[in-house]
């Protein structure tokens, strides 16, 4: 048991290497791919993230394993991050009070029928604000740890 995880570990060591260090693509390309995977991943549009990754990937000419990779962040042990912290920006644009509330039966579907379209907003600026974050983060790594490609 003990070799299979560390034959998964190196596997996935073995992959990223090939998809990030030793890719043909320029930096510029991964790192858009990352930020649009990002964008795609965080933006609520349930059931669609994948689908609209593969469309930007093919649309915009960039690593589509690397966007798609990256476009599946929003699964459940983050989800739950990506909507607290989409519901407290939501509700600072919208000039609304983000009470933090605790796990209770004050939240119910009425709460969240009520906060849903600050949830909405928030998300789409958390997205716009991590996309291009992680984009300049993932460029300026592959800047100095890889070789520049055309």
């Amino acid at each position: 048991m003990k070799a299979l995880y560390k034959y998964k570990i190196v596997d996935i060591k073995k992959v990223l290497k090939n998809l990030f260090f030793k890719s043909n693509e320029s930096n510029m390309r991964i790192a858009v791919s990352v930020a649009i995977g990002i964008f795609t991943s965080i933006i609520p549009i349930w059931g669609f993230q994948t689908l609209l990754a593969i469309l930007l990937a093919f649309t915009l000419r960039l690593n589509k394993i690397i966007t798609i990779t990256v476009s599946n962040i929003s699964q459940p042990p983050v989800t739950p991050f990506i909507i607290f912290v989409s519901y407290l920006l939501g509700g600072l644009f919208l000039n609304n009070d983000p009470v933090v509330h605790h796990y209770s039966s004050q939240i119910d579907f009425g709460f969240i029928s009520r906060h849903f379209y600050q949830y909405i907003i928030g998300s789409v600026i958390l997205a716009a604000i991590l996309a291009p974050l992680l984009g300049i983060i993932t460029f300026i790594f592959l800047n100095k740890f890889r070789l520049n490609r055309q």
